[in-house]
């Protein structure tokens, strides 16, 4: 009999580290530069991926990204997209290679790969996709107004400057805090989500 690639345990782990995600991107989201705030929500769904492997991260931000969709979305679900898109950067980059070797060099190297490609996801996703999208509900010329005066040093005058000097910026440092935090929760936090450490 072929091994079900989504096991019932397994789906029961994720739907916990899901809701957990959920209240982390729902309710406890800090206002960070401009119209960007900083969560916590892909701390959940790193631990996954490192418990359960990639499928299991994807499935944590997908259920968490839904249920923010359902409850309600400020943004039409932009929002939402953005989140889903670029914490999945982060959580293959960081999940795929290690399940292959399972050790602290690849755990690091797998988040700083992560961190970079969610920053060139987030500047390429923003620029050619979701600030044009989120343009319905935001004018363009309120988007740089607000990105200028939250880094009124940059010279921010067009969406280019946005995403380089806003979104950039803060996809580094919220790749950064997350992967450090998942790093030092999961030491603790492995042995019940799976047995073993890093």
């Amino acid at each position: 009999m072929a091994k079900k690639v989504v096991s019932t345990q397994m789906m029961v782990r994720v739907a916990l580290l899901a809701a957990i995600s959920f209240i982390l991107f729902k309710f406890l989201e800090i206002p960070a530069v401009a119209f960007y705030k900083l969560d916590l929500s892909g701390i959940p769904a790193l631990l996954a991926g490192f418990a359960m492997g990639p499928l299991a991260a994807i499935l944590t931000l997908a259920i968490k990204d839904l249920l923010a969709v359902v409850v309600g979305s400020a943004t039409g679900g932009i929002g939402e997209l953005a989140d889903f898109l670029m914490l999945s950067c982060l959580v293959l980059a960081t999940a795929v290679p290690y399940q292959r070797k399972r050790n602290k060099q690849v755990v690091l190297w797998g988040m700083v790969a992560g961190t970079v490609l969610m920053t060139i996801a987030g500047v390429l996703l923003n620029y050619y996709v979701l600030i044009p999208l989120y343009t319905r509900f935001m004018p363009e010329e309120a988007i740089i107004a607000a990105a200028a005066a939250a880094v009124p040093f940059a010279g921010i005058d067009s969406l280019v400057k946005v995403v380089l000097f806003v979104t950039a910026p803060f996809n580094i440092v919220k790749g950064a805090i997350i992967s450090v935090l998942t790093y030092y929760l999961y030491r603790y936090m492995g042995p019940v989500l799976k047995k073993g450490r890093l």
